[in-house]
């Protein structure tokens, strides 16, 4: 598995693309690690097997932080490696376990600390700088994206036919429920409801009967504008009626707040900013003083051909959740510095016999065998150069 693994990740090394055949249409180019793992299928069903593990972890790491996929396989490999060692020299596996599991406690402990905070706009461009392999154009785009929503707006990477890249900003509040019933649509091309300054009835109970909303669609009719429900649930001849009405109504519901319902209804009448006025257990909002405050941007990513369309918004993928995550959790060297530096830390910390040398700890090659390596040139000591680092 370890053979496998490491040759699965030299072709993208060095900021190198790797061209993937696909079943069908044009080729895909990319130099994410985990989209070239995945795109990897040995012929021996136990290599695949040790192959399908290694796209498993490269996987979880991408979906939870969205970034440093290689490292994660590397040191997957590495965990491989020494751990079949070792076992084979007679070490007993739960006591390998046991060491490994606070091997990475020190090794988080020791990154958590010496982890900085990016606040700049200056800063956050050059972070997207260095996950973009140097381009300081997505950079910018990213930056100026983040600056435009803050750090827990709302920020999709599309598509787009236009000849530059662009960033889109929409004004509004987002959440995941969409409308209750296919027939509300308006647009049937977009599959979309479009509706301009609608008035809101929000209601933390199930609506059913057609009373409780017959007074706000008659008010919104009289005023001509259309209604929007936001109910715990909507059913029978009220949404029947609704339906009936797609021009003047739209339901959606607010299962997702589960719970916190009546709490979430609260904050969206405040972020609205809307006069109410409580009777029969539910809100009716006639009034919209203020936009709501928060955001969604689309950013753009064109090309002259398909593929490059598809390589460059991989590269803004890439680079907006290496963004998030410096953003959310702080930054550190890269390149494998910070584990070279939490090396030291390491094996300073461990217990076990012989945990001062590296080369008789298997935690501290783990450590050591990170992915820095792959980007010195050929004929480099790279052992000096780890040295230096360390001592530095």
């Amino acid at each position: 598995m370890g053979e496998h693994t490491q040759g699965c990740r030299r072709p993208g090394q060095r900021c190198r693309n790797v061209i993937i055949e696909q079943s069908f249409g044009s080729p895909k180019i990319t130099k994410d690690s985990v989209t070239v793992a995945k795109s990897i299928t040995l012929k021996d069903k136990f290599e695949n097997l040790g192959a399908c593990l290694i796209h498993d972890v490269a996987q979880k790491m991408n979906e939870i932080v969205g970034d440093e996929t290689m490292t994660t396989t590397v040191l997957a490999r590495a965990i491989y490696a020494e751990g079949v060692k070792n076992v084979a020299a007679g070490c007993n596996p739960m006591d390998l376990r046991c060491g490994s599991q606070a091997a990475v406690d020190h090794v988080i402990e020791f990154l958590s600390v010496n982890t900085k905070k990016v606040m700049m706009t200056a800063k956050i461009a050059q972070v997207t700088t260095i996950s973009t392999n140097g381009d300081t154009h997505i950079g910018n785009l990213i930056a100026q994206a983040m600056e435009k929503v803050g750090k827990e707006g709302i920020i999709t990477i599309k598509e787009g036919r236009t000849i530059k890249d662009k960033i889109e900003i929409t004004e509004g509040m987002r959440f995941d429920c969409g409308f209750i019933s296919p027939y509300f649509i308006t647009d049937v091309k977009a599959q979309k409801v479009e509706f301009e300054k609608p008035f809101i009835l929000l209601s933390e109970k199930k609506i059913s009967i057609l009373q409780d909303i017959l007074p706000s669609l008659e008010a919104a009719a009289q005023l001509h504008h259309p209604l929007v429900i936001i109910a715990k649930d909507v059913d029978g001849e009220a949404l029947a009626t609704c339906i009936l009405n797609k021009h003047l109504a739209l339901v959606t519901t607010a299962s997702q707040f589960s719970v916190t319902l009546p709490y979430s209804l609260m904050l969206l009448s405040l972020w609205t900013n809307w006069t109410s006025s409580s009777k029969r257990l539910h809100l009716i909002f006639l009034g919209l003083l203020v936009p709501l405050p928060s955001h969604v941007v689309t950013k753009v990513g064109v090309g002259s051909s398909e593929v490059e369309v598809r390589e460059k918004k991989d590269r803004y993928d890439d680079s907006l959740n290496a963004t998030r995550a410096a953003v959310k959790e702080g930054i550190l060297p890269g390149g494998g510095v910070a584990l070279l530096k939490a090396l030291l830390a390491l094996v300073t910390t461990s217990n076990t016999p012989g945990s001062t040398n590296p080369q008789s700890n298997p935690d501290a090659k783990i450590v050591s065998s990170g992915p820095w390596h792959e980007y010195y040139p050929p004929g480099i000591d790279t052992l000096r150069i780890d040295d230096f680092v360390q001592r530095g």
